[in-house]
């Protein structure tokens, strides 16, 4: 069982989380006598500062954060697991996407000419998060989809290794446009923005509790404060679209962006496999 905590990213590796043991209520006194969590996950570490400091601030439990690209947070995760040591108590990872894109005109228009080369976007033979959006573009083109995945192709984007870096390469000059976050407009310092579009595609973001969690009291107690109001505002005021009722990033327009989601099915591991080492193998690097 996982906690949900936003709309933004989702768990990839849900296996690992521990029956119903999230949904008691935390011990507190055995948490501080645990005296901390070890958390990997997909957020920048300046997102999670703030709701890191207040949490050590309420309990005094010391919270270590080990950040990668979600790909990254799923195979040191699994290994570890595999290999009998997990070093995690709490994990989160993202397989959905909220994004710098317009509607069904702007995904026509970054097929033109005047966009080849002008365009950064996350290497989808690596990337899981952007594998699943490219997957899911059949919400705005149906079965025409690959077609404009083909185009986008075409226009030779500069692939990088996960979505944060493509924010900082539009920073740098190196692009105008890329596929990434929303969060970022917030999370970044720099001349960004995002395009208002009439569909985002979405996934909700899950936090689950290992079952051989060294510190099960302490990790108990992060999930229960970062669902809560307080945390959930915390979440919020870095950029994040969170389910509590009434909460919203300090994102401009951000209002408008919240009733226009749309949930992204889910491939089967089968199915990424076909895409990322096949499907988009062949299509982004077949020059």
């Amino acid at each position: 069982m996982g906690w949900k905590i936003s709309l933004s990213v989702i768990l990839i590796i849900a296996w690992l989380s521990v029956g119903n043991a999230v949904a008691q209520q935390p011990n507190i006194e055995a948490a501080k006598k645990e005296g901390r969590v070890v958390v990997y996950g997909a957020q920048v570490p300046q997102a999670m500062k703030p709701l890191h400091a207040a949490f050590e601030k309420k309990y005094g439990i010391s919270v270590e954060y080990w950040r990668g690209s979600s790909t990254g947070v799923s195979e040191r995760a699994l290994t570890e697991w595999r290999a009998g040591k997990p070093g995690f108590d709490v994990v989160e990872g993202n397989r959905g996407v909220q994004l710098i894109m317009r509607d069904d005109g702007l995904f026509d228009d970054l097929a033109t000419a005047k966009w080849t080369g002008k365009i950064t976007m996350p290497d989808p033979t690596r990337h899981t998060t952007t594998a699943q959006f490219l997957w899911n573009l059949k919400e705005f083109k149906g079965d025409k989809w690959l077609d404009l995945v083909k185009a986008l192709a075409n226009q030779r984007p500069l692939l990088v290794e996960s979505l944060a870096p493509v924010t900082t390469t539009i920073i740098k000059g190196e692009a105008p446009v890329g596929i990434t976050y929303i969060k970022y407009v917030k999370q970044y310092k720099g001349p960004v923005g995002y395009v208002l579009m009439d569909k985002y595609l979405s996934d909700p973001n899950y936090m689950s509790l290992s079952a051989k969690a060294a510190n099960p009291n302490a990790a108990k107690l992060y999930l229960e404060f970062i669902t809560s109001a307080e945390g959930q505002k915390l979440v919020a005021e870095e950029g994040e679209f969170v389910l509590y009722p009434g909460v919203l990033p300090p994102i401009k327009d951000a209002e408008k962006v919240a009733p226009n989601m749309i949930f992204m099915e889910n491939p089967s591991e089968e199915e990424f496999k076909k895409l990322m080492t096949g499907t988009f193998r062949e299509i982004f690097f077949k020059r």
